[in-house]
């Protein structure tokens, strides 16, 4: 059942970022020749950087020199520190 609901997670965080790209182009009045190769783009984008950080993560865990806990423990601090000197540099606007 936890499997699911995490894949029901990764679906709905994927269809809201995808919903995000579509206002966008909505919004900028973009040709629908645009609209359309930017679309199979994202697209695409949406199908493979999952699977890639599925094989990754299945490397990573069947080597078993770090735990994998630990990886996304870094991942997020780097995500995080990454946003902290962005606000700090370029502001919050």
């Amino acid at each position: 059942m936890s499997s699911f609901f995490t894949i029901l997670l990764i679906g709905i965080s994927l269809s809201m970022d995808a919903f995000s790209l579509a206002l966008i182009y909505g919004i900028q009045g973009m040709s629908q020749k645009n609209k359309a190769l930017l679309s199979i783009i994202v697209g695409i984008y949406h199908f493979i950087m999952p699977l890639i950080g599925l094989i990754f993560g299945t490397i990573l865990s069947n080597i078993n020199l770090i735990s994998i806990d630990i990886v996304a423990m870094l991942i997020l601090i780097y995500i995080g520190i990454d946003l902290i000197l962005y606000i700090i540099i370029y502001g919050c606007s």
